[in-house]
This record gives C-alpha cells, sequence and structure tokens, in this order.
C-alpha cells in the first residue's frame, strides 16, 4: 500500500462559528457560520485515522436504514417537537423571562430611577418613591448587614430626595436647623429601609422561594392608572369576596405590599413594590377594594391581571418622621433655638421634702397663677373639674408651664410612680379654665407615642370633667383599631370583662370623643332615647329623668362641637328636649317617637369627612398619638395649635417628637423619663448613629438644658422602691405618704410576706433558634408561685389574676412562650399576662414576678460568657424592677447573675438583696429535660 496521505472524504458537517458576520466577509461566507445551515469541507484527518465531525442529521452507515426523518417536524415521546427554530426559540425565550422572571427595569431605566425627585411632588410619592423605586431584589441582598449591599442602597434612596448619607453619630447641637433636620431624615430612610429588608427576608429564603403565604391575598386589578408628571402607576386591586378581619387590618394606608402577576413564577424578580393609599375600611367592606401606588410606570397589560398580594411592613410612622423633617413649618417654631441645644443652660430641681435647690426663676408668675387656680377652685372642687391635688414639686412643674413665655419648652422628668398622669391631668383641667378669660380660645394638642398611653390621659381627663357643667370639646384621634382596643382592655383591667353598656353613664366613653365615630356615637344616643317609646323595649328600664339628662347632654355635644349646627337640627333637639321636659312632669309621650326617628334621619344625612374638619377646628382638647398628628385630617383642616404637650417624650425618637410641630404649637411640654426605655429602632446603623436617643436625653445629659424632676413617689412598697431609687436616681426619689403608712397592702402576700423577695433558682439557661433564651427551672418556681397566689385569693377575689393584680415579667421572648405554655396546662394562659419588659413600660400591678433567666452552665462559662445580654441595660432593669404596687419578687440564679460581665446593676441589686436578707433557696436542680415533661 501506498504510503501517500489519503485523500479525505467528504462530509456534511455543522459550523460552530459565532452568529455574526466577519468584517470583510460575504454573505456566503455567514451563512456558512450559521449553525443551521450545512456546509461540505475537508474533514481534518490524522496520518491513520478518519475522524469526521459528528453531524446529528446524518445517517450513520452502521445504522439499519430506516424512512427520511425531517429534523424540523421530529416530535419527541411527549409530543414535543425537538428541534426548535429561530422565531419559535425567541418566542419561549421570552416566555420564559416572563416566567422566571428577569429586571423589571433596563439599566438606564435604573438610572433615571435613582435621578432626585422633584420638590413639588408630595411628600408620600417623594418618601416612597425614594424606597419603592430601588428593585426588591436589592432589598433583600441588603437584609445581610455584613455586606455592603444595604449601605450602598441607603445612599441611592437618599440621593433619590437631595439627603446626605453620614457616617459619624449625630452631633448634640447644630446651629443650622435644616442641617440638624436633614441628618435625622436620612436616617429615618433607613430605618425604613431596613423595615423592607427585614420584612421581606422573612417572606423569602435564600434561594427565593416565597415561605410565608398566611395572609397572602389572591386578588384582580380592576384598573391600572398612570400618573404622568411622576411616572408612577396606580392599582385598584379588587376582591371576589369579603376581606378577613385581618387583611382589613393589614390594608390600611402606609402598608407596603408585594404584588406580583399570578402568570409567572414565585420568583424575588418579579416581585413589584407598592404602597396603599386608600383603605377607607367603609370602602374596603363594601365595595372590596382598595388602591396601591407603584413607583414605577406599569404596562397596559398589567391591568385585568390576576396577583398575588402579601402585606410586608407598615411604615406611616416613618413616612409621617420624614413629612415633619422635611417641612418648613417644623424649622420655623419658636423654641426651635431651644431644640437645636441652643438655650442657656439651668435647671430647677426639688429635694424629697420639695424645698428648691436652685431655683432662678421669678415667683411673680407662680403667684398669680397660684391665686388663680385657689379662685377657680375653691376646697369644696370646682364645678367643672375634680382637678387633682399636687405636691409642691408638681405645683412647681405645672405653674412653670402655665405661665411660661411663648415660643418656650419645658422639660420635666418623671421617674416610675412620681405621678406623670396626675400631674398632666391637672395641667390640662387648669389650662381650659384659664383659657375661659382669653380673647380667642386657646387650643391644646395632647401627644404620646403610644395608643396605650394616649387612651390612658385621656380617660383620666374625662374623669375629672364634669359633662354636665363643663363645655370643654374634647376629642381622641387616631386609628380606631388601635385607640378603642386599648379603651376596652382598660376596663378589663379594672376587672370588666367587657366595656359598659352603651347608657347615659357611658357618654364619655372612648367612642364619645373619638373622631371618626363622633356623630355615629350622636346617633346611638338618639336612637337609645328612641328605644324606650318601643313597647317591650329594654330602654324601659330608664326614667324620663335619664332620657331628658342624656338628651340635653347629646343637644349641647351638638352644638358646642358644630358652631355652624343647621338651624333645622337645633330646633329639633331644643324640641325633643322640651317634650321630654313636659312628659317628665307627667305630659304626653304622643309625637315623641316621631320626632325622634325625624332627629335620627337628618343626623344619618351628614357627611362624615364634613364633619372631621369642623370637629377638629371646634376642639378645645385633641388627643392622639404623635404619628396621627400627621394625618391628613388635620392637614386638610389647616389646624394651629396654641400649645402642645407631650407624654412619654423619653420613650419617642426626635423626629417622632417633630411630627406635631407641623401644627405650629406656640410651647412645648414634653414629660418622661430618659432613664426607662427609649424608642424602639431595629436598623442597627441608625441606632449607631444615635437615632434612639431622646429629645429629654440630648437636652437634659448633653445640652444641660432645663428641667424639674418630679421627686416623690406613689406607687411602690418601700422595700421596692429602695434600690430603683438609690441605683437610678442617686437617692432622690422619696416615699409618698400613701405607701410608706403600714395599711399599703392587698391582702394576702406570696412566699415570706415581704414585699420584696429575691427567690435564688439553679437553673439552667438555654439558647433557642433565633438567638431568645429560656430557663425552665424558673418556669417551674413562676407557675408555682402563681398556684400559690390563686389558692389564696380565688375565693375573696374572682379577677385576681387580672393585668392589674399579677402580671409577669422577663427579658426574653423564648421564657414569655414556655411560661404562657406552662400556663396552659393550668388553665390560665389567657388571664395571667406574661410579657417582655419591653412591653410592660407604663404598666403596674399589685403583684410583679420577675424572671431574669441567665444562669450559665457552670462557673467557666460564666467567665466567658461576653456578657449577660437584655440584662446589661440598665432602663430595662429600671422598668422592670418599678412595676410592683405591693410584691416584687424576683426569680433567678443570684450567684450567677452577680458574676456576669458588663452587669454592674445585677451585682449591685444581688449584693443589696443578700445584705437585706430577702434572698430565698428554691428546691433542687433539675435538667431542663426533666422540667421541660411537666411544663415544656
Amino acid at each position: 500500500m501506498s504510503s501517500a496521505t489519503p485523500k479525505a472524504d467528504k462530509v456534511i458537517v455543522v459550523d460552530d462559528s459565532p452568529d455574526r458576520t466577519p468584517t470583510g466577509t460575504s454573505t456566503a461566507g455567514h451563512l456558512l457560520s450559521n449553525p443551521y445551515y450545512l456546509s461540505t469541507r475537508p474533514t481534518p484527518t490524522s496520518s491513520s485515522v478518519k475522524t469526521p465531525i459528528f453531524n446529528p442529521y446524518q445517517k450513520s452507515s452502521c445504522q439499519k436504514k430506516k424512512p427520511a426523518n425531517n429534523p424540523y417536524t421530529a416530535v419527541d415521546k411527549d409530543g414535543k417537537r425537538k428541534f426548535i427554530g429561530g422565531s419559535e426559540q425567541a418566542r419561549r425565550n421570552a416566555q420564559n423571562k416572563k416566567k422566571k422572571g428577569t429586571p423589571i427595569t433596563t439599566p438606564i431605566d435604573q438610572e433615571r430611577l435613582n435621578e432626585e425627585l422633584p420638590r413639588t411632588m408630595n411628600s408620600l410619592e417623594r418618601f416612597y418613591g425614594a424606597l419603592l423605586r430601588s428593585e426588591p431584589k436589592a432589598f433583600l441582598d441588603a437584609a445581610n448587614s455584613s455586606s455592603n449591599a444595604w449601605l450602598a442602597l441607603w445612599e441611592t434612596i437618599c440621593k433619590r430626595v437631595g439627603l446626605q448619607p453620614f457616617h459619624k453619630p449625630l452631633s448634640s447641637t447644630y446651629e443650622v436647623p435644616k442641617l440638624h433636620f436633614d441628618l435625622r431624615a436620612a436616617l429615618v430612610l433607613e430605618e425604613a429601609r431596613n423595615a423592607i429588608s427585614t420584612e421581606l427576608e422573612r417572606v423569602w429564603k435564600s434561594n427565593g422561594k416565597q415561605i410565608n403565604k398566611a395572609k397572602t391575598m389572591y386578588l384582580r386589578s380592576h384598573l391600572v392608572e398612570m400618573i404622568p408628571a411622576s411616572q408612577h402607576s396606580k392599582i385598584t386591586f379588587m376582591n371576589h369576596k369579603d376581606f378577613t378581619k385581618d387583611q382589613l387590618y393589614e390594608i390600611r394606608p402606609g402598608s407596603v405590599f408585594q404584588c406580583i402577576p399570578r402568570d409567572r413564577d414565585v420568583n424575588i424578580h418579579n416581585v413589584i413594590l407598592g404602597v396603599v393609599t386608600s383603605g377607607n375600611r367603609e370602602e374596603l367592606e363594601m365595595h372590596k377594594r382598595f388602591q396601591v401606588l407603584v413607583l414605577r410606570n406599569l404596562p397596559p397589560q398589567a391591568e385585568d391581571t390576576e396577583w398575588t398580594v402579601l402585606p410586608i411592613t407598615t411604615l406611616i410612622t416613618e413616612l409621617r418622621c420624614f413629612e415633619a423633617l422635611t417641612s418648613t413649618a417644623v424649622a420655623r417654631v419658636g423654641f426651635v433655638n431651644s431644640i437645636l441645644g441652643g438655650k442657656t443652660p439651668r435647671h430647677t430641681r426639688f429635694d424629697s421634702v420639695g424645698e428648691i435647690l436652685e431655683d432662678k426663676k421669678s415667683d411673680n408668675k407662680e403667684n398669680t397663677i397660684l391665686q388663680y387656680y385657689k379662685k377657680e377652685n375653691p376646697k369644696k372642687g370646682n364645678s367643672m373639674f375634680k382637678i387633682p391635688l399636687l405636691n409642691p414639686t408638681q405645683e412647681k412643674a405645672a405653674s412653670t408651664f402655665l405661665d411660661a413665655d411663648p415660643n418656650t419648652l419645658n422639660l420635666i422628668q418623671g421617674p416610675p410612680g412620681t405621678g406623670k398622669t396626675t400631674l398632666l391631668v391637672s395641667i390640662i383641667c387648669r389650662y381650659y379654665l384659664k383659657g375661659l378669660k382669653a380673647k380667642t380660645p386657646p387650643k391644646l394638642l395632647v401627644c404620646a407615642p403610644t395608643n396605650k398611653a394616649v387612651t390612658v390621659l385621656a380617660a383620666r381627663f374625662l374623669k375629672a370633667m364634669d359633662q354636665d357643667r363643663c363645655n370643654c370639646n374634647v376629642l381622641l384621634v387616631g386609628d380606631a383599631d388601635k385607640l378603642l382596643a386599648d379603651s376596652s382592655k382598660s376596663h378589663r383591667k379594672k376587672g370588666n370583662q367587657r366595656p359598659p353598656p352603651d347608657t347615659m353613664e357611658n357618654e364619655r366613653s372612648m367612642e364619645s370623643i373619638f373622631l371618626y365615630t363622633w356623630i355615629q356615637s350622636i346617633i346611638r344616643g338618639y336612637q337609645k332615647i328612641q328605644s324606650y317609646f318601643v313597647p317591650g323595649s329594654d330602654a324601659r328600664g330608664f326614667s324620663i329623668e335619664d332620657l331628658y339628662i342624656m338628651s340635653q347632654r347629646l343637644g349641647k355635644r351638638l352644638s358646642n362641637s358644630l358652631p355652624d349646627l343647621p338651624k333645622e337640627i337645633k330646633e329639633l333637639t331644643e324640641k325633643l328636649t322640651d317634650r321630654l321636659k313636659t312628659v317628665k312632669f307627667g305630659g304626653p309621650e304622643h309625637g315623641i317617637g316621631a320626632l325622634l326617628e325625624n332627629l335620627v334621619k337628618v343626623l344619618k344625612t351628614f357627611e362624615k369627612e364634613s364633619i372631621w374638619g369642623r370637629l377638629v377646628n371646634s376642639a378645645d382638647v385633641i388627643f392622639c398619638t404623635l404619628a396621627a398628628a400627621g394625618g391628613s385630617v388635620f392637614r386638610q383642616s389647616m389646624l394651629q395649635v396654641t400649645d402642645l404637650i407631650v407624654d412619654e417624650a423619653a420613650a419617642a425618637t426626635e423626629p417622632q417628637i417633630y411630627i406635631p410641630f407641623q401644627l405650629r404649637p406656640s410651647r412645648l411640654l414634653a414629660v418622661g423619663d430618659p432613664l426607662q426605655l427609649p424608642a424602639t429602632v431595629l436598623s442597627r446603623y441608625a441606632t449607631d448613629r444615635g437615632l434612639t436617643k431622646s429629645l429629654h436625653e440630648r437636652l437634659m445629659y448633653e445640652c444641660n438644658y432645663e428641667h424639674i424632676i418630679l421627686d416623690v413617689q406613689y406607687r411602690m412598697s418601700p422595700s421596692i422602691s429602695v434600690f430603683p431609687s438609690r441605683r437610678f436616681y442617686e437617692n432622690r426619689i422619696a416615699d409618698g405618704d400613701n405607701v410608706s403608712s403600714s395599711s399599703y397592702t392587698n391582702g394576702p402576700c406570696l412566699k415570706s410576706r415581704q414585699p420584696y423577695t429575691f427567690l435564688q433558682v439553679n437553673g439552667m439557661e438555654e439558647q433557642m433558634h433565633g438567638g431568645s433564651h429560656r430557663n425552665m427551672a424558673e418556669v417551674k418556681v413562676v407557675i408555682e408561685l402563681l398556684k400559690q397566689l390563686r389558692s389564696l385569693k380565688e375565693a375573696t377575689d374572682p379577677q385576681w389574676f387580672s393585668s392589674d393584680r399579677v402580671r409577669i415579667i422577663t427579658f426574653y421572648q423564648a421564657q414569655v412562650t414556655a411560661i404562657t405554655s406552662a400556663l396552659m396546662k393550668e388553665g390560665l394562659a389567657k388571664k395571667v399576662v406574661v410579657a417582655t419588659v419591653d412591653s410592660s413600660q407604663g404598666c403596674e400591678a399589685d403583684i410583679v414576678i420577675v424572671s431574669f433567666v441567665r444562669s450559665p452552665p457552670n462557673s467557666k462559662a460564666i467567665l466567658n460568657q461576653q456578657d449577660a445580654g437584655f440584662l446589661t441595660d440598665d432602663r430595662r432593669m429600671n422598668v422592670a424592677l418599678t412595676r410592683a404596687r405591693y410584691q416584687l419578687l424576683c426569680v433567678g440564679n443570684a450567684s450567677a447573675l452577680g458574676r456576669m460581665q458588663g452587669a454592674e446593676t445585677l451585682l449591685q441589686l444581688v449584693e443589696d438583696a443578700q445584705k437585706r436578707g430577702v434572698v430565698e433557696v428554691q428546691g433542687r436542680q433539675q435538667t431542663n429535660a426533666q422540667l421541660e415533661m411537666f411544663y415544656g
């Protein structure tokens, strides 16, 4: 055989070169480069073997001959075509992108979305636009604090509203108001960013699978509107069935929702974030629809589409803070220089017997108010109010504010049990009385950071007011679900299992002064009178005298609160009162029923929204939360208040305090205690930069601003108060005469019958999933204490378990869960309150049991432990140790707690208990496994 290289065979090959036409090549050459075009060319060979390139479309010579098949029409066993051509492939790629998800915006679009939003845009769109123009995936990536994704996202968010991110802690003082407010606005945006990131992380696993479906709603987009000026869109969602109670609670303005078209995979790339802009309860219940603002332009096909909708978080407080911080009105309040820390420092303090330690103020104004107060309030009591008596320090604090010049800020520090609420009720009563002599009646706005604090103060004020003699228009504004729920809880706290019935005695209830139920409460009052004249009605239990008084009160409320009340209604109310007076003296009842029917019918025609603004403008005293003070009802009514009082001011962030400043108050009275728990801020970065620091804390401790400390406590038995007073307040707090009395008790006490006991428990802490801790040995002791209390008091006090009687406080949520589970086995889970320290601020009870939880297994573990966690926070310790009236029982491992790192207060607490001989050892040590068999 010849050794020459054999001539290469010709085979059909598929060219795998790139699908493009190279420069300088012909179209024919380009065709050869296309993988779907076949070419014939020599096969590369070696000296010994021919190596043909494999062609799937060429028959093998070794294969059995079969009928020729068209590769373009061949199908697999499922009936799907094996080969996919160019146009079909493009269609399928588009469908896959739609299904599996791709970033919604192109880089160019995203660059446009990152531009600064116009200042002409309304504040709601600017706030949510700054946040929600970012991709949901960016928020999810930013949830990992170890990466720099959150920092880049925060900087982008700030850029959109013209704010400058910063990386140093806030300064105590700023000369320029705009800088002071802008820096805090940037931190508010970071807190909002953190809220969205955290909640999205909870909803989604790291692999992109959605895990939380409990609150998911399946809705149809009824209408999609584009806002041309901002390129934002509004989606109107409709439900084919009624919303559940939980869904109604979630669908409220300011709530952020994630929305995914149902024809796409549940994937983070397909998520669209929006914010609820309309969620009126009646609209939701009647029409089953609400509106969501999407901060981007949606395509037309988004309309009439099925969506998966899930609530993520609510940012209404952050929105109101942002609006206040970027408002020019806030920077123009008359006392802004004091806010910035620029006022000449001085402070007034009193010792335990009320002597003035330092007082540079003249007594002239104080004498004036005291003379006026005594003149208006003789010993028999004022005809309008039952004004609480005050001690010398409280009186000084009250007169200092009431006599203060315009454009002033007053600070009062109120340690636990020192009568902050009593002081404020006295101030509000006297403020109204003093305003009666003014040419223009003043308006007082009373705020607090929590619904509970607002309702407690409003209820105490209503109790002090004689509604038959006083024409004070009182209004409560805020969230009905929360404010009225807290009102109901306050009734149960006093031993009532439900609020009192709607009778004439309930005219001063929260519903009667609540803005959004005000007109309904009037209608219900007249309907109650109307039902009396229906044969067989329960209302027949009332006397005509009762109905006459009720009619007088209702008519007075209408005429006082709505000065422009239509003449027709005035005549009807006056005629009704006159007719009831006639019946009272034996006259006929004929015609009263028809009169009442006509009156109720007319009242029902009132447009609620039109009444709200008139009620706000006619109110003398308005109670609301700090966040509610930024609500639309105040803006639309153009309300301007004369003065502002903030209760629990130290439990609010500075931006929250600034929200009511938009109503341009002339003076501010802030009452709180910076030595108790501050506001909750979840962003670690915002916390480190100083967002949790309250106005009280900054002005008192960093600016040495003038303040008055209330120095007599009326809550705790002296045995309980002695340690907190010494440790936290430098022994400045004295005990009131009431608690110092030997009769200050509430029946049998537990254990040794002492007001204060530390129960030594040799338990062992466990760290649960999520990082929280529990201690089963302490759970056992707590349950035994409650069983003992039940046996002592159940016969004489059926409400022995109410939140006003007994409360269990612990520092860890896992311990709350463990104790609640054990209580369930005793049938007490829904009766006895078990709460964390954070949720116990502002509460008090006759008997308080505190479980400390932390107890490392051995001495080595104690030494190696970095710190005692929550137990190192003196503010939490202060709250936990000052909730009890008659008896405080601390449950913990005293020997271990005293040696834990960074817990100086714990060490002193243990040493104090040992010196006073109040430590009692409880039982033998058992393992957690043994204890969990019975209490787990």
